[in-house]
């Protein structure tokens, strides 16, 4: 499907026909809102979203009351009954929830569609559909009875809007209205409280109008006041206008303006907020300029505000299939970033039956989605992943308490717009994941790092990774070596071959993130000259560590336990968390292990054919801090090859099939990682004294040729460079913060 694909530029794509489904329709985005348009020459249509709806069927919900039973969970794990264990947990929520299946976060869902009927336009000809990454513009266009037709889109960043023009060489008619996105059942995870099977009422109480010259579409909850509304306005046409009913209709028009915006309302029964989206519709509107004019000011408004993010970072490559996937990725990303970052399929959606609930999976799939932020100097991006995370505090400190008896926080695998952990079953065991928390720290002091912001150290970071680290010195007891036990623990959704449930004791990826999460805590601290009593303790906490396990085989062992035994063959590469984001600070013996490991799971994974394509970037990311560039091309070449769509957006699995964003901005983050690496080193006082920046650490052969620009660095270095045939040519780096660094693998210019 990717050789049919035509390149148009490094910033965009060009496609000979409209989407064949939802997943290959265009997709435009300001952060907020997203739109995907199918592209039919004829009837046009395009499914809207905003990024906070999410269908609230499940509110108020409690943490299972466990933290009283973890001797018992302890007792079991010991003896190695991990289901056992698990099933425990399962007895306890459906006692407290009278249910026998796990409930599903609240699910992403589609607003609405508008359809764009182009009227004795059936049999079209020259068709060809595009989108500039660049500026965030699509366009379609085709040829009718000889005649010329033009639509172009554009979400607007200014005024938060789709903006659309339809352009006709001669006058058309059109037909333009709102509906409901169909509901069909794909088999994916719908929540069936949204459609009962037995037709019981339906979740969503949809109703549509023609107001004041306009369309509404009116969406209310099934129980609750708050719903969402669709304004739909046209707001300057050459042709005629009129309505019947819930539509509008325009005859002989050359040149139409539409605009349209989503939003969410508190009180879906008054009108209040309908009302005033419309008038702020048509405030953006000069009535004195023509629909192409006035398209023209609301582009330039909105492309200022794209451009000014989407161009910090540039990539050329000789391997143009490879560079268009990473502008696509970085487009992608961007788009779906707003309040919220992106979920599991970036801020768009087709369906009702959206894939996981499209809602935010902490134990992977956000982290991979966020990874190339900082790196392409997106810091704009990165607050709205702050802040999603400081708005469920709340939610996460009921977690640690009531769950765990502990202080802090505790994130669960699942989030949406809430923050309590209740998604787990006896086969996904995830209440006993704990590594969230500290995850999520990772990125409060990369940022620092990137940034040099101490003051943003001080007032977010530290204190969100001082509650990461409450949780641990509650959790964590000794076992009888004198080591903290991690227990219960549980590797993301990867069982021991030696076992029948994910349940278990020590899982490596719970070491890592904790071992970073203190490190890092005392680094930071050290390097201002802070907490020095904390800094103490934190210590005291990282010396008593589990030490990291090595198998028959030589491979980093997946459970710091000798009773349990490795599953290479597995979609995650968990155990690899000490190598996503840079050399660690470990022995050669467990770093050769390391690299052992992702060796064999990559030839186990080919039984797999490719399920889930971010546990490939995890696997890169660590083989490219190794300097393995052949296993790093690997894993690029495969998900270049077969996790992207015609239209460059990204797949869960090889076919593609399923769009998921994770690896839209984890494939950029794994390309610049190959060709430049920046670690901050400490003294003997545990302090920052200078930066390592190592030049095509692990170029791939598919990447050997290229020039970069503008990559940003910890340190707040930004660097740019340029290489042929695997060798370097030049580079170039800017000091800002006047850092103390020294560079291996180039000579300064």
């Amino acid at each position: 499907m990717l050789r049919q694909l035509i390149v148009q530029n490094k910033k965009g794509y060009r496609l000979p026909y409209p989407a064949a489904c939802w997943e290959e329709g265009m997709l435009l985005g300001n952060g907020y809102q997203g739109a995907v348009v199918w592209g039919d020459g004829a009837h046009e249509k395009i499914t809207l979203s905003e990024e906070t709806l999410f269908a609230p069927v499940d509110e108020g919900l409690t943490p299972i009351e466990m933290a009283g039973h973890l001797p018992e969970i302890r007792n079991l794990l010991r003896k190695g009954k991990s289901r056992d264990a698990s099933q425990l947990i399962v007895d306890m929520f459906r006692e407290k929830e009278g249910l026998d299946e796990k409930i599903w976060t609240n699910p992403f869902f589609p607003a609405g569609d508008i359809h764009i009927l182009t009227e004795n336009t059936e049999i079209y000809e020259n068709y060809e559909r595009s989108l500039t990454f660049a500026n965030g513009e699509g366009q379609v266009t085709y040829t009718a009875r000889g005649k010329a037709f033009l639509r172009k889109y554009f979400l607007s960043r200014t005024e938060n809007c789709l903006v659309m023009e339809l352009k006709s060489e001669e006058p058309a008619d059109y037909q333009i209205y709102l509906s409901r996105t169909p509901y069909t059942k794909n088999g994916m995870h719908v929540n069936k409280k949204m459609f009962p099977a037995s037709g019981g009422t339906e979740f969503f109480k949809p109703r549509i109008l023609q107001k004041d010259g306009g369309i509404w579409y009116q969406c209310a909850y099934e129980g609750k006041e708050k719903g969402y509304g669709i304004v739909l306005e046209i707001a300057k046409t050459d042709g005629n206008v009129c309505f019947a009913g819930q539509k509008m209709r325009i005859t002989g028009g050359r040149n139409t303006l539409l605009l349209v915006r989503v939003f969410p309302v508190e009180n879906s029964g008054e009108e209040e907020s309908w009302c005033r989206h419309q008038e702020q519709l048509r405030g953006m509107i000069n009535p004195k300029r023509n629909a192409e004019e006035n398209y023209q000011a609301l582009l330039k408004h909105h492309e200022t505000s794209h451009r000014r993010r989407f161009e910090q970072i540039d990539l050329e490559l000789e391997n143009k299939h490879l560079e268009a996937i990473f502008h696509a990725g970085r487009y992608e990303i961007l788009s779906s970033s707003g309040k919220l970052p992106p979920n599991l399929q970036g801020v768009w959606t087709g369906t009702y039956d959206t894939p996981w609930s499209s809602d935010y999976t902490q134990n992977g799939n956000l982290q991979t989605a966020i990874m190339g932020m900082l790196p392409c100097g997106d810091f704009v991006g990165m607050e709205s992943y702050f802040s999603y995370q400081e708005s469920l505090v709340e939610d996460y400190r009921k977690n640690s308490s009531i769950l765990y008896g502990c202080r802090g926080i505790h994130i669960p695998s699942r989030t949406s717009d809430c923050g309590i952990d209740f998604h787990f079953d006896i086969t996904w065991p995830m209440v006993f994941w704990t590594a969230g928390a500290a995850w999520v720290s990772h990125f409060y002091y990369d940022y620092w790092l990137y940034t040099g912001d101490d003051e943003f150290f001080k007032n977010r970071a530290l204190p969100f990774m001082k509650e990461a680290a409450l949780f641990y010195e509650d959790y964590l007891y000794e076992d009888e070596r004198g080591y903290w036990e991690f227990s219960p623990s549980y590797s993301p959704e990867n069982t021991p071959a030696n076992r029948d449930n994910a349940a278990c004791i020590n899982a490596t990826m719970d070491i890592s993130v904790a071992t970073e999460l203190f490190r890092n805590l005392i680094t930071g601290c050290r390097t201002l000259g802070i907490e020095e009593e904390n800094v103490r303790r934190w210590k005291w906490y990282l010396k008593k560590m589990p030490p990291y396990l090595i198998n028959e085989e030589g491979a980093l062992k997946e459970w710091a336990k000798e009773d349990l035994y490795d599953r290479y063959d597995h979609r995650h590469s968990s155990h690899l968390y000490m190598l996503y984001y840079d050399v660690p600070k470990e022995t050669p013996e467990v770093l050769s292990a390391a690299r052992k490991a992702y060796e064999i799971k990559m030839e186990r994974k080919k039984e797999e054919q490719g399920t889930m394509a971010f546990g490939l970037v995890q696997a890169g990311m660590a083989a490219a801090h190794l300097g393995d560039s052949e296993m790093a091309g690997v894993m690029i070449k495969s998900m270049s090859e077969n996790n992207y769509y015609r239209t460059y957006a990204s797949s869960h699995d090889y076919g593609p099939s399923i769009f998921n964003a994770d690896i839209s901005g984890g494939m950029p983050a794994l390309m610049l990682e190959c060709l430049v690496q920046c670690s901050a080193l400490t003294d003997e006082g545990d302090r920052i004294c200078e930066y390592e920046i190592r030049l095509l650490p692990a170029l791939p052969q598919m990447m050997k040729s290229g020039r970069l620009k503008g990559m940003h660095l910890r340190g707040g270095f930004l660097i740019d460079l340029e290489w042929k045939e695997g060798q370097l040519v030049t580079w170039n780096l800017e000091n800002p913060q006047n850092r103390k660094y020294h560079v291996v693998g180039g000579q300064h210019e």
